[in-house]
């Protein structure tokens, strides 16, 4: 099938051109590159003159409250507050980069997302599929989530199909892209209509997220560091929303899907060991006290992931929502503390990195947890190894039945 033909960007960046992709051709670095963590140059030209308009003047004001800022206040130096950054500089309003009309790739898209991108989701096959169908619903109503549902495909089949890899890694970043300038183009207030089309956006936005941080990767640590942060406070967008909207969810037909995150942050009296060893650690760890109580809730919620993957018996086969919960439940104190590399934080990283270990067998996520593991372990050294057992021990056993 040939590739659909697009208005040429001339004066775009370096890597857009390498890689025959419509550049937004935002200074210093454009979305296309920061969306895949790409370094972004130009040649020493101007940028294009654009016709001007007021910034968010047919946007109206977006309420502080609303899952628009939410997103984006979580997101932090996110692509999304990338998007609004440039789009402020410029003094212009974004346009989408390519047309949002549909074509027989989007069709092939589609059908691969229902049939069998959607079995990842949830164990059971129904259930995956109504998972699908209720975003494709909202997906027909919100181009911006629909878009996003067809990038997710797309990465998919570029797993699936190593000989067309670049061609649906391009298109995903594409849909991607227009699905952000859609997003931050439409007057997401906070209203119960389109709360269900911005919660699920937020959804498939971690996901995308997610796979290019995991398996497109720097080889420098502190690189990958930095772009896993950047995932993190994009995906904690997703709790902030839900968190202030719960009962409004419920009376939404989203409420089948809420079932796994209905208790986030609630962890059993009887609980598992898995976080005992970290739990010794935070007593003596060279810490402030706010510092502490961030590490000691960061345990707290993946010992509930470990307790909820174990009572479910799901080691290999657990659901995404479970996997993708501890990034949604930690909060921007920890987060902060893993961007300073703080030894104790990573450690609890690499626990979460047990979790990402045990569904390898899931496209999004790979030999992530593997690199991250192994990643922790060298960068900490041998004075750390012995708050590294647990980690170490579960890549020793993988590789002993392999």
């Amino acid at each position: 099938m040939q590739r659909r033909s697009h208005k040429k960007s001339r004066k775009g960046c370096l890597g857009c051109k390498r890689r025959h992709i419509k550049c937004d051709e935002s200074r210093p670095s454009c979305l296309n590159c920061v969306t895949v963590g790409l370094s972004c140059g130009y040649h020493n030209i101007s940028p294009a003159a654009t016709p001007t308009s007021t910034p968010g003047s047919d946007r109206g004001t977006v309420s502080s409250d609303s899952p628009s800022s939410a997103l984006h206040s979580a997101a932090g130096s996110s692509i999304l507050e990338h998007f609004s950054a440039a789009a402020a500089k410029d003094e212009v309003s974004y346009q989408a980069p390519i047309q949002t009309g549909i074509n027989l790739i989007h069709l092939e898209l589609l059908n691969n997302m229902v049939s069998v991108t959607c079995k990842d989701f949830r164990r059971d096959e129904n259930a995956a599929r109504e998972h699908v169908q209720i975003g494709i619903k909202y997906g027909l109503k919100t181009p911006y989530l629909m878009h996003e549902i067809l990038a997710v495909s797309a990465l998919h089949l570029s797993t699936l199909r190593p000989h067309q890899q670049e061609f649906y890694r391009d298109e995903a970043t594409e849909l991607q892209t227009c699905a952000l300038s859609l997003f931050n183009n439409s007057p997401v207030g906070h209203t119960f209509e389109n709360l269900p089309s911005v919660v699920l956006f937020s959804s498939f936005l971690g996901i995308h997220v997610l796979f290019d941080t995991l398996l497109f990767r720097p080889a420098d640590f502190s690189l990958f560091i930095g772009r896993f942060i950047r995932y993190l406070r994009l995906h904690r967008g997703v709790f902030t929303i839900v968190k202030g909207s719960w009962s409004r969810l419920q009376e939404t037909d989203l409420q089948p899907l809420l079932g796994a995150g209905r208790q986030l942050g609630q962890v059993e009296a009887k609980s598992g060991t898995e976080c005992d060893a970290l739990k010794s650690l935070m007593q003596s760890a060279d810490l402030s006290q706010g510092s502490i109580e961030a590490c000691q809730q960061a345990l707290k919620c993946l010992q509930w992931v470990f307790d909820a993957l174990r009572v479910g018996d799901t080691e290999g086969s657990g659901e995404v929502d479970l996997i993708l919960a501890w990034p949604i439940m930690i909060s921007p104190e920890f987060t902060d503390l893993l961007s300073q590399c703080r030894p104790e934080a990573l450690v609890i990283l690499a626990y979460y990195a047990v979790v990402l270990h045990y569904r390898r067998d899931l496209w999004i996520i790979n030999d992530g947890g593997r690199f991250l593991i192994e990643s922790i372990t060298r960068y900490l050294g041998s004075y750390w190894q012995q708050w590294l057992t647990l980690p170490t021990s579960v890549l020793s056993e993988a590789d002993s039945i392999n």
